[in-house]
């Protein structure tokens, strides 16, 4: 989940104290930056019933994750879902196969631990540890400014997850990475 901490960016300059800017957000971060910690932990943490392995544990559903995925843009799968079954009916099996394909990996998701999503959620949308330099990986902080491999940064214009304007992450968060060897994806699809 560090992958969305990226629209985050962290300014300061000699005439304007530090401040935090948001960089066209999509509907998950908005969402998820509007909630407290104590919201989200009673609307999406349940525990897993016995006699399933893990029963008593706290976790962040799968069937959720998947319910959340799918309503961003649910015409789009009922459509899919709908060609699906044509291509099926009409024996067109490389077509009906590609899109199957694609639900087999899109519908793998495992639940999450609570501890784990709750803590991702407060660092990352609640209180924006990255951006403001105070997150931290097995108690050492994380620098951004460190980073000397190589970027990928991912936008596309019709997606909720990774909208348009994040591809300034590799110069102005990441300053020590090579330009040269990163790479800045757009999709118009």
């Amino acid at each position: 989940m560090i992958r969305v901490a990226d629209d985050y960016l962290v300014r300061a300059t000699a005439d304007r104290p530090l401040r935090l800017t948001r960089r066209n957000p999509g509907p998950v971060n908005r969402l998820a930056s509007k909630q407290s910690l104590a919201w989200l932990e009673r609307r999406v943490i349940t525990t897993v019933p016995w006699p399933h392995r893990g029963a008593g544990r706290r976790v962040y559903p799968g069937f959720l994750q998947i319910a959340g995925f799918m309503g961003l843009d649910p015409w789009r799968h009922i459509s899919a879902i709908a060609t699906l079954v044509g291509d099926v009916a009409r024996g067109k099996d490389e077509e009906a196969g590609r899109t199957k394909s694609f639900y087999e990996e899109y519908f793998a998701v495992i639940d999450v631990t609570a501890e784990f999503y709750l803590e991702t959620a407060r660092s990352v949308f609640i209180d924006f540890d990255l951006a403001r330099g105070r997150m931290r990986w097995r108690d050492r902080p994380v620098k951004s400014s460190a980073i000397r491999g190589a970027l990928l940064t991912i936008e596309a214009e019709n997606d909720r997850l990774c909208p348009q304007g994040r591809h300034w992450l590799r110069t102005s968060c990441a300053p020590g990475s090579p330009r040269a060897e990163s790479t800045s994806t757009y999709s118009r699809a």
